[in-house]
């Protein structure tokens, strides 16, 4: 079961923020949870000497009426369904850099999961990369959920199929456990996902079975199988996939194909340089994929029940 008491929704007041607030705001009343609202101003302005005080005086006039003018838009930002049972809590800061100023809110408000607008594609089909999603998974110890600006605002409805893509690490029983729980709370089925990384066959699987692709697969679904049995969660239908490629492009395409409308990813997967880690796997898939994506950290907070997550994390 989850615990979920405090989610914050960052807003720059864009059409994808808005619709990040209302997957916020389903997850705050679906989990008894507080929703914060920020808005983080980033803070331009320097100390440019004397010769500069005329300049900087009328720069100082322009952040105060940004800041009034984001104030406003602020106190009006309310999901497209408020619920009387979710207290929502507003507030604005300051930071050089606005990803700090989300990670330095969540850490000082002991926030349990961070909901983030994602950018849209560009027609090349290249993602709108701004940054600051990017530095947030970096930093914060929290789960992240991004959502694409293409997604409907009523998540409760259109997450039916949930993509989990594993490569059988310690954090993969909790992963699949925090999909279980999300599937029971939504109504969909699960597609358990693992790519045989055909870039290290040798080094993941030994000499004897790099080639074997048949052995290789019948490993994988029986590890699969065992880490069904192993993690926790409502029963919810899972269906088995494997395949030989490459983790990040071929988990992306299979959510593509497979219309998944959420994929749970971990940015920590296999130990030393074999991992899944920001920059890699996890930031690659968040990045290029259509769908909404909870990324999970395995050496941050969980929004598993304590006695859960430690049951999940030690049976593999």
């Amino acid at each position: 079961m989850f615990t979920i008491k405090s989610i914050l929704i960052p807003t720059d007041f864009s059409e994808g923020a808005k619709q990040a607030l209302d997957q916020a705001n389903y997850l705050a009343e679906r989990y008894g949870a507080t929703l914060h609202i920020l808005n983080v101003l980033k803070d331009d302005v320097f100390d440019l000497g004397d010769a500069y005080d005329a300049l900087l005086e009328r720069e100082l006039e322009f952040n105060e009426q940004l800041r009034k003018e984001s104030e406003t838009k602020l106190n009006a930002a309310v999901p497209s369904t408020p619920f009387q049972d979710v207290t929502y809590v507003r507030a604005q800061l300051r930071s050089y850099d606005v990803a700090e100023g989300i990670v330095r809110y969540a850490k000082d408000h002991d926030v349990d999961l961070i909901v983030l607008g994602k950018r849209p594609r560009r027609r090349s089909g290249l993602p709108l990369i701004g940054g600051t999603v990017e530095h947030v998974l970096r930093h914060t110890e929290c789960p992240v959920l991004t959502v694409s600006a293409t997604e409907t605002s009523r998540i409760d409805r259109e997450v039916k199929k949930i993509l989990v893509p594993v490569d059988f690490s310690s954090f993969s029983t909790d992963q699949l456990t925090n999909a279980r729980e999300l599937a029971g709370a939504y109504g969909a089925s699960i597609d358990l996902l693992h790519v045989i990384d055909e870039s290290s066959l040798a080094v993941v699987y030994g000499l004897e079975s790099a080639f074997n692709f048949d052995d290789l697969r019948n490993r994988a679904r029986a590890a699969s199988e065992k880490l069904i049995d192993e993690s926790e969660g409502p029963s919810v239908n899972i269906e088995i996939f494997v395949t030989v490629g490459h983790p990040a492009k071929d988990t992306v395409e299979f959510a593509e194909e497979h219309k998944s409308d959420l994929v749970v990813i971990s940015t920590h997967g296999r130990s030393g340089i074999r991992r899944f880690f920001m920059g890699s796997v996890a930031e690659k898939v968040m990045r290029l994929s259509e769908p909404m994506v909870l990324t999970l950290t395995s050496f941050g907070k969980s929004l598993l029940t304590k006695s859960q997550s430690v049951e999940a994390g030690s049976s593999v």
